[in-house]
């Protein structure tokens, strides 16, 4: 089990309305939901919390509108002792799950891993950024204190899920925080 924490800002004034439509769009997966006044939070099945994140983007960004996710992932975490969500467990082998499709809205992403508990952090974090950049998934850009991602949205999601993952092999308690951006009316 993972848990994640994420708040949606769509830019329209009729934002209530698409935020609504975003956690509605999440229904259908069996995970643990309380939100409340700043942001969602999920617990559950590592792939189910990524589908019904890719699920609620998406959604919020159906109509078009510039909208933006903050997104915070953690596994393993030790600050709630006894939750299945802090229990350290190795991370799913990558053969035992299918390549993301290239599928959703082109979104912008940028990220920031963080291994923790680990003095060769960044050894971890150079590796996950190389890996990204030879997957050819989406298009990778070392920036300053993140790495931006862009690409279809479950690309994106797909290369997020493979760095914590994948971090996950060194440490046990992992964490990535993630700012995601479909339709900007703005370039880089």
């Amino acid at each position: 089990m993972i848990g994640a924490r994420f708040a949606l800002y769509p830019m329209t004034a009729d934002f209530v309305p698409v935020i609504l439509k975003a956690l509605e769009a999440m229904s259908e997966f069996p995970l643990e939901r309380k939100t409340d006044d700043i942001s969602t939070f999920l617990s559950g099945e590592e792939g189910t919390l990524f589908k019904a994140l890719a699920a609620a983007f998406e959604q919020a960004s159906a109509g078009g509108e510039h909208v933006v996710m903050s997104l915070t992932l953690s596994r393993g975490c030790p600050g709630e002792p006894g939750e299945d969500r802090c229990d350290p467990t190795p991370a799913q082998a990558e053969a035992a799950r299918p390549e993301p499709r290239a599928s959703g809205p082109q979104v912008a992403c940028q990220f920031s891993l963080y291994p923790l508990g680990l003095a060769g952090y960044m050894e971890v974090i150079y590796q996950q950024v190389a890996a990204a950049q030879r997957s050819g998934a989406v298009k990778v850009v070392p920036q300053h204190f993140c790495t931006r991602l862009e690409g279809p949205l479950a690309a994106v999601l797909g290369q997020l899920r493979t760095a914590f993952d994948q971090a996950a092999v060194h440490t046990p308690h992992v964490v990535i925080h993630a700012t995601l951006s479909a339709h900007s009316p703005t370039g880089r």
